[in-house]
């Protein structure tokens, strides 16, 4: 078809915007489907981690990589300071505070 032919038989306006709405649609039900075939493998590998007996999700409480009771001990016995036990075990401000609350 040449332009002139779209002229007179139909608007080309209507024409780009029937295509639009067209090319919308169908990437709409790619979309779609794709969300569902997502959302089915998932359903499926929680159901089969669930079978396995396989934890998922965070671990309640957080991985700890620290002793809180050492921290404690290790700060009141050398005295020192709340920045100097935390770089001396590695681990941040807020977690010395936490394990001084903790055993109090």
């Amino acid at each position: 078809m040449t332009h002139s032919a779209l002229n007179k038989s139909i608007k080309y306006n209507d024409l780009i915007k029937a295509l639009t709405a067209f090319m919308l649609d169908t990437v709409a039900i790619a979309s779609r489907a794709n969300y569902e075939d997502r959302r089915l493998k998932q359903s499926e590998g929680i159901a089969k981690a669930k079978a396995n007996g396989t934890k998922s999700g965070k671990p309640i409480g957080g991985i700890k990589i620290h002793n809180d009771e050492a921290i404690v001990n290790w700060k009141n016995s050398s005295g020192s300071s709340i920045v100097v036990t935390a770089s001396h075990f590695e681990v941040s401000k807020s977690t010395v505070n936490r394990a001084m609350r903790k055993y109090k």
